[in-house]
């Protein structure tokens, strides 16, 4: 995993140092100095990303307060009230729960935005990359409130931040909350990655906090690194490992359809230890996954000559409304591209894997070479036959030339009879015609050969 943009020059690198710029800049707004404001919002959260850890709820209210200054100073009243509500949200969760009120008494502008009787805003379920740690505005979570922007950050399975984004409301989720970028150093085998999922499935029944989480860590961050084609058992142990990590997140609808689709690819397939006794949460889950409606397939957008397996099966279509596994593999069978894709969610365009057309093709030096004394040779034999042909049309011209020097003298000797002279005439005619053209053309095609080089 690593950040999706560099870091600017002197951004802060741990949670303190990103709370003292929050309170500095928020004097500076305070004190009305815009330009030094605006710029420094701007640069602030250019610099979010490359906090190492995530932020306390308390500071992702300090981020929206800001920006809710900055959309006031900036004529953007439904923009303002947005941030302020999410502030006081955020703000009335955290560890001081009064903040959000001293902050308004600082600000008369922030003041006239604040709705004392606001409504909870709705809240919507988001699919993430698999086992990646999704923080809205400072809590892990599976989901986001709809009409307030929030502060999004994503923590990759192996612990360190992907990326971080002020998300106004509405906005969808950057891609990289679905599709974080992976390092894969080896490859790993599918057999590795099943043993991981029971492991964690394991350890969840036995309340092995650590080794759940260890195992989980195993098979999300070894799943792009596939070395082969999962099977569709392979690709169901995936899917029950992930509707159990949903679960833990009280992200029940999500957990649902990861469950539902684990029991479609492998009916005899269970969750590994006590995790299913009888009337549990997620023993009532499981059964209700057996009885979901089939979800409707959509075509996959994947380049011609590659072969495209969804959970292991040979298609080019996928699930839509539940989470799948598609690879791209060379006829040949080497796997080129493995993603987990969430319920509900868009492939991202696999355009860059297609082969090369043969102009784009850059040809090795010993085929270029090869290529070149083709062409030489192809020259070479061209340059030969306009050479024989000119030689041939001169030799042919001399001879027509001396047909008609023996015509002409035929036709003014004394011995020549008087009805023969017409005849000679023509033939010296004739002769003469044939030698002009056939040396012109001969002396043609060497001017061709000489000023082109053929």
């Amino acid at each position: 995993m690593a950040l999706a943009a560099p870091c600017p020059d002197g951004a802060p690198a741990t949670v303190d140092g990103f709370r003292t710029e929050l309170d500095a800049l928020w004097r500076q707004g305070l004190a009305g100095d815009d330009v030094v404001f605006r710029t420094g919002v701007a640069q602030q959260e250019a610099s979010l990303s490359c906090v190492a850890e995530p932020l306390p709820p308390l500071d992702a209210a300090r981020l929206h307060r800001n920006r809710a200054l900055l959309a006031a100073r900036s004529g953007d009243p439904l923009g303002a009230a947005r941030a302020v509500a999410s502030m006081r949200r955020v703000a009335d969760g955290s560890e001081d729960p009064g903040a959000d009120d001293r902050w308004l008494v600082e600000s008369d502008t922030l003041a006239g935005f604040a709705k004392t009787d606001a409504a909870a805003p709705p809240t919507a379920e988001f699919g993430t990359s698999l086992a990646a740690s999704v923080f809205i505005d400072g809590r892990e979570t599976q989901e986001r409130p709809l009409d307030q922007p929030v502060v999004v950050q994503v923590v990759g399975p192996d612990g360190s931040m992907v990326d971080a984004t002020w998300l106004p409301a509405r906005q969808p989720l950057p891609t990289w909350v679905q599709y974080p970028p992976s390092a894969c150093d080896e490859r790993q085998g599918s057999a590795g990655l099943v043993q991981a999922s029971r492991q964690a499935e394991t350890a969840f029944a036995n309340l092995d906090v650590d080794g759940f989480r260890e195992a989980l860590r195993t098979a999300a961050t070894g799943l792009p690194c596939a070395d082969g084609v999962l099977s569709p058992s392979e690709a169901a142990a995936i899917h029950r490992l992930e509707g159990v990590r949903l679960y833990t997140l009280g992200a029940r609808d999500s957990a649902l359809r990861s469950l539902q689709q684990a029991r479609i690819l492998d009916p005899l397939g269970t969750i590994e230890g006590d995790a299913l006794a009888p009337g549990s949460p997620l023993a009532r889950l499981w059964d209700q996954a057996a009885t979901a409606s089939p979800p409707p397939w959509v075509p996959v957008d994947a380049p011609d000559g590659l072969d495209v397996r969804v959970d292991g099966i040979p298609s080019r279509q996928r699930p839509a409304t539940v989470p799948s596994v598609v690879q791209l593999a060379t006829p040949t069978g080497r796997v080129i591209w493995t993603s987990y894709v969430p319920a509900m969610a868009s492939l991202p365009s696999l355009a860059a894997f297609a082969g090369p057309t043969p102009e784009q093709l850059d040809l090795a030096p010993a085929r270029r070479v090869y290529l070149e004394d083709e062409l030489r040779r192809k020259r070479s034999t061209r340059r030969q036959a306009l050479l024989l042909t000119g030689s041939a049309l001169l030799v042919t011209s001399g001879m027509a030339w001396q047909a008609n020097r023996n015509a002409v003298s035929d036709y003014n000797g004394i011995e020549t009879a008087p009805e023969h002279l017409e005849g000679h005439r023509r033939r010296a005619n004739a002769m003469a015609t044939a030698a002009s053209a056939s040396g012109a053309l001969g002396a043609g095609l060497f001017g061709v050969v000489l000023l082109f080089e053929l």
